[in-house]
């Protein structure tokens, strides 16, 4: 293999970034994912993961002796600290109602976006550090790989922080990829100004979605299409299953539903004698204040339920496969859901859900909450424990190797 310099190297080394070491574990199982493609389809490659979280990468990848984990520079300009939000959509009497915390998203930081993209060079010179740490990274390396997830949009921090790391790796002549993103939404210019500088740095592309390209690679001359998400490049067999229903929560919204929720999972779990299990994909305070309120809810009504929160993404993933049913508001759990041969109900219906339960044949498993006020939410799970499990299609696994090969085929 040769970098984009010229030089010949035995060994290629990958400098592979992402969104994994937030708590989001769906991202996680992309890292895991994304080191298993690059190790099967390089020769002896040496990876270096950029992450949040150096602990929790090391014990994911441990079996894995050519790569090391290198501390992202998040940490050192925005704190490791991470605050997520609840959706503003509900008044705050009912978050309180619910029992939610709820904290205002601070304004200073997209007056940070303003200055950042002013001079990025000038920020970057100010940040010493950081940037020194960035470079012994990216120094000596073949590529830079950008691995799936959605972390470019209005998250303002992740958008500088990935910029430099593309900024840093362009200078170093690296060939510099994205592979399974999802890019946006933005509701601001800057942050779509942002992304789109990224992707023009980018020597080549593979998004989730359609919606991705358009928003960031209208004017791009790097190639840009779509493949499956890159947990998808591995299948989980399950040996034993439990008569266990698995419930994902994901927004708020699932709050102003749950009497029909309620109706429909006790339905079901008296018809089957199942367990419902309420858990989450996100190890984030709001994720599991939410996934509480609903497992108050559903206890209250008399619902045999549990509510289990998994530690990293292989606990989250030997829940998954050892459940009859997944029903989910998050686009992760489904996919984990699904790559285990694991009966899914998507219960989310935004464009990125639609765009993976219509890749896997499974559209006529969703279910809008926003419309559902009587059983359909039980029928529909119903019909689908009495059939067979959708079997992973390892046609998926192929196109993601497609692309990957197509990718370090370029010039």
């Amino acid at each position: 293999m040769t970098d984009s310099r010229g030089r010949k190297t035995q060994h290629p080394i990958v400098v592979l970034s992402g969104g994994w070491g937030y708590g989001n574990l769906g991202d996680d199982a992309i890292l895991v994912s994304a080191v298993k493609l690059i190790c099967e389809k390089l020769p002896q490659p040496v990876i270096r993961v950029i992450t949040c979280d150096e602990h929790g990468a090391a014990d994911l990848l441990h079996t894995y002796h050519n790569v090391t984990i290198h501390p992202s520079i998040h940490r050192q300009l925005f704190s490791s600290d991470q605050v997520f939000y609840v959706d503003t959509k509900l008044t705050f009497k009912e978050r309180i109602r619910h029992g939610l915390r709820y904290r205002k998203n601070s304004r200073g930081i997209r007056g940070t976006l303003k200055s950042y993209l002013q001079s990025p060079e000038d920020y970057i010179s100010t940040i010493k550090e950081a940037r020194e740490e960035v470079d012994a990274v990216m120094t000596d390396a073949d590529m830079y790989l950008q691995g799936g997830g959605g972390y470019i949009n209005d998250w303002v921090e992740s958008d500088i922080v990935k910029h430099i790391e593309c900024i840093q790796a362009k200078q170093h002549g690296l060939r510099m990829m994205m592979m399974g993103q999802t890019i946006g939404p933005f509701s601001s210019k800057d942050t779509l100004r942002i992304g789109q500088s990224i992707c023009s740095m980018m020597d080549g592309m593979f998004f989730r979605d359609s919606a991705s390209i358009a928003d960031c690679c209208q004017k791009q001359k790097a190639l840009s299409e779509k493949v499956p998400d890159l947990a998808l490049y591995e299948h989980i067999e399950s040996e034993k299953r439990d008569n266990s229903l698995l419930f994902i929560p994901f927004n708020t919204e699932v709050l102003t539903h749950l009497d029909f929720l309620t109706l429909n999972l006790k339905s079901i779990s008296e018809k089957t004698r199942c367990r419902v299990v309420v858990t989450v994909t996100q190890l984030w305070q709001t994720a599991i204040d939410l996934a509480t309120a609903c497992f108050l809810h559903f206890r209250q009504a008399g619902i045999n339920v549990e509510l289990t929160i998994p530690h990293d993404v292989a606990s989250l993933q030997e829940l998954i496969v050892s459940s009859q049913l997944l029903i989910s508001q998050n686009l992760h759990g489904l996919i984990l859901g699904y790559r285990s041969d694991t009966r899914i109900i998507s219960i989310n219906t935004a464009r990125k859900f639609e765009g993976f339960m219509d890749k896997v044949g499974m559209r006529q498993y969703m279910l809008d909450l926003g419309h559902a006020d009587g059983h359909e939410l039980s029928s529909m799970a119903l019909e689908l424990l009495a059939s067979p499990a959708q079997p992973y299609q390892s046609s998926l696994a192929d196109e993601i190797a497609h692309a990957f090969n197509l990718i370090m085929s370029m010039p």
